[in-house]
């Protein structure tokens, strides 16, 4: 099975799904991807600079014309009122895989993971200190719970100094 379809389902699973079964969250290849846009067009003649019409209408353009090549991940949303785009909601672009300069970026699921761990916990970061802190914390109760209940099960004082 390819990553593309692990992730999606991994993400639908784990970030659930709208009320009309569209995942939240997907991953996709921007190449190819194309919505409906209303607006002013220009109708070239093929290879040329050579202007036949300019029309206002719907159209099916790129979604990603600056970004070709790559995989996006991306969240779906409530539009609004966006008088372009003929839906209300639709996908919109949370991570291109690329890097600053523009590089490729493979699709990787641990990536993805890390960048949507990052994104729902937007704030609240843990330190490493929070889960030493947490750690010590539980193994102190533990300590302190198995003390109590020996004090209760042992008869005799000294037994309690192999305790302590």
């Amino acid at each position: 099975m390819s990553d593309e379809l692990t992730i999606n389902r991994w993400l639908k699973e784990h970030f659930g799904t709208s009320l009309d079964g569209r995942p939240n969250f997907r991953v996709c290849w921007t190449t190819g991807l194309l919505e409906k846009r209303h607006g002013t067009f220009n109708d070239f003649v093929a290879q040329t600079d050579i202007l036949i019409r300019t029309w206002t209408g719907v159209k099916e353009v790129p979604k990603y014309p600056f970004y070709k090549d790559r995989w996006v991940l991306e969240k779906l949303e409530y539009i609004g009122n966006n008088k372009e785009l003929l839906e209300k909601t639709g996908y919109e672009p949370l991570w291109i895989f690329q890097t600053a300069d523009g590089s490729f970026l493979p699709l990787v699921h641990r990536a993805v993971a890390f960048f949507m761990f990052f994104y729902t916990n937007r704030g609240n970061i843990r330190t490493p200190s929070d889960f030493t802190d947490e750690d010590t914390a539980k193994f102190n109760a533990e300590v302190n719970y198995f003390k109590d209940f020996l004090k209760d099960k042992m008869s005799d004082p000294n037994q309690m100094d192999l305790v302590r």
